[in-house]
């Protein structure tokens, strides 16, 4: 299967690095990539912090770790940052 795909994968490779590098040319452009990557976090870490943390003994020491290392309200400062007050949030 690694072979199968080795292709396939190192053309997306390339790609993502090719837009990766075109994202960075632009303050604007690079506030709007963190916009798409914000809402991820976001719930990936109230679901540890939140939900799971509080229900899951496997994940409580996980969510208690997660609230020290938290991302999103760094993205929220930094799209402020990128794009503007009224963008983040």
């Amino acid at each position: 299967m690694r072979k199968g795909s080795k292709q396939i994968h190192d053309k997306s490779d390339r790609l993502v690095n090719l837009k990766l590098a075109f994202v960075l040319t632009s303050p604007k452009l690079y506030g709007e990539a963190l916009g798409l990557f914000a809402p991820i976090y976001r719930y990936l870490e109230e679901a540890i912090i939140e939900r799971h943390g509080k229900n899951n003994a496997q994940l409580r020491c996980f969510a208690e770790l997660m609230l020290e290392i938290r991302r999103y309200p760094r993205f929220e400062s930094d799209i402020q940052f990128f794009l503007g007050k009224d963008e983040a949030g």
